[in-house]
């Protein structure tokens, strides 16, 4: 789906725009997790780029297409599955008017909180895109949900499972050896998750950073998303705590 997009210079749809054929039949792609793991299903962490679309000029798409083709040729596979926000859980839609039924509805409350557990799943390839345009003024790590998902990423466990492609040329001669790319890409080291008070406190410092008039902008792209990440990350500690992450 994602390489149609791309080819066809568009770019990726909300949930309830993309047709069935291209997104897999839930008991195949179980079936195919449980068969490769980490090596079939991959979770992406990624910056929005605007309110209304993440990435409407295609910046993460180019991006993530290249990363894709590299990683199938990794570990020889034909396909992957993708866990993507925009594309994976029904959206509001553009028009400002919420556009999703009230089982849509029920679905996402239900499936947001699990994308945290997919970032720290040792079973799924995390790969987080922290580069921004050289426009936008909110970096990565200036935000909410990315630190949720920076760190479930960082201290899950497993190995050849999270990869971050900081200043990633999508542009690059295709690799003669992926073996030897993605190893230079490896963790060096598991890190340890923030207490509660701390994380709480790493929002409140990333909400100062945006708070002077020349750069201000909200830290979340809708008012109840602050009650949600902390929802997720409550969760996330608690998968934690009982080593099921």
């Amino acid at each position: 789906y994602f390489e149609d997009c791309d080819f066809h210079n568009v770019p990726f749809g909300i949930r309830q725009k993309i047709p069935n054929m291209q997104m897999w039949d839930p008991e195949e792609a179980v079936s195919l997790w449980k068969k490769l793991g980490k090596c079939f299903l991959c979770v992406v962490s990624y910056p929005w780029l605007s309110s209304k679309h993440p990435d409407p000029n295609g910046f993460h798409l180019v991006r993530l297409v290249r990363i894709l083709n590299e990683y199938k040729r990794l570990w020889g596979t034909k396909e992957v599955a993708v866990i993507l926000d925009f594309c994976s859980l029904w959206q509001k839609g553009p028009s400002g008017r919420d556009i999703r039924s009230e089982d849509q509805k029920f679905q996402f409350q239900h499936a947001l909180p699990q994308m945290c557990v997919a970032m720290g799943h040792k079973g799924i390839t995390a790969i987080r895109l922290p580069d921004v345009p050289w426009d936008e003024p909110q970096l990565y790590d200036h935000r909410g949900w990315t630190l949720v998902d920076s760190i479930a990423m960082d201290c899950r466990g497993g190995d050849w499972n999270c990869w971050t492609f900081s200043n990633f040329d999508h542009d690059m001669p295709a690799l003669d050896n992926p073996h030897s790319y993605f190893k230079g890409l490896k963790r060096p080291r598991l890190k340890i998750p923030l207490p509660l008070p701390h994380f709480r406190a790493e929002l409140e410092r990333r909400r100062a950073l945006h708070t002077s008039e020349e750069h201000k902008m909200d830290l979340f792209q809708e008012p109840e998303d602050e009650n949600r990440v902390m929802e997720c990350y409550r969760l996330l500690l608690w998968l934690i705590c009982h080593q099921t992450a």
